[in-house]
């Protein structure tokens, strides 16, 4: 029994016009009156969400901050919060003291870093083996970046108190590449990195193809 279906956002849910296609939203609402949850898993913020929700709601939650900020959209309510603390701040700024840092706050709390470094200085991701947090890092535009967040995406499933083995979750971004792991039902966009594409053994077309559509059709039946 499936229920819940979590999706990835950009480059997995809305495709090169950055908009969802309107079948595949009411694929998503036939899903929920069947009474399947339909969640947003981000490395964004939620309002980065709620601009595509606004006009046609069909999202139950948005795990922002890969899960360490959830928002429960009916209930207009933060059911869990999990941020930076100061003193791990503190010791990734030193680490990074000569790199470019973006931070990523909600309600005053700082959610996620973001390190721009050359790809030579990759492997400085390994000085923050000692610090409790998670982290992974990304390309983009042919620019590489360390994302850093509180804690994995696990602990941010697990408030949601569903099994995993009740979940199917649909990924397109390294970001999210921890579900793989956790949830057995996971499923990678074709235009996803080559990485998650061997780590997977669920595959489905690119959004540009209605690939998250094609998946969700399934537990339509």
């Amino acid at each position: 029994m499936i229920r819940m279906v979590i999706s990835s956002f950009y480059n997995t849910l809305i495709d090169k016009e950055e908009a969802i296609p309107t079948s595949t939203m009411l694929e998503i609402d036939k899903l929920r009156n069947k009474g399947i949850t339909f969640s947003i898993c981000t490395n964004r913020s939620k309002e980065d969400v709620l601009y595509y929700n606004h006009d046609y709601p069909f999202i139950d939650y948005i795990l922002s901050y890969n899960g360490n900020y959830i928002y429960d959209i009916s209930k207009d309510k933060i059911i869990y919060s999990k941020p930076l603390t100061k003193s791990i701040i503190k010791e990734i700024e030193k680490i990074y003291k000569d790199y470019k840092i973006t931070y990523y706050e909600e309600d005053n709390k700082i959610y996620k870093l973001e390190i721009k470094v050359k790809k030579k200085d990759i492997n400085l991701i390994d000085k923050l083996n000692n610090l409790d947090i998670s982290k992974s890092i990304f390309t983009y535009n042919k620019e590489y970046f360390i994302e850093i967040t509180s804690h994995s995406i696990i602990d941010g499933i697990n408030k949601l108190k569903i099994p995993t083995t009740e979940i199917v979750s649909i990924i397109g971004n390294n970001s999210e590449k921890e579900l793989i792991n956790i949830i057995e039902k996971t499923y990678v966009v074709s235009n996803s990195s080559k990485e998650l594409k061997e780590k997977s053994n669920y595959k489905t077309k690119s959004n540009n193809s209605h690939g998250v559509e094609q998946v969700i059709k399934k537990y339509n039946q």
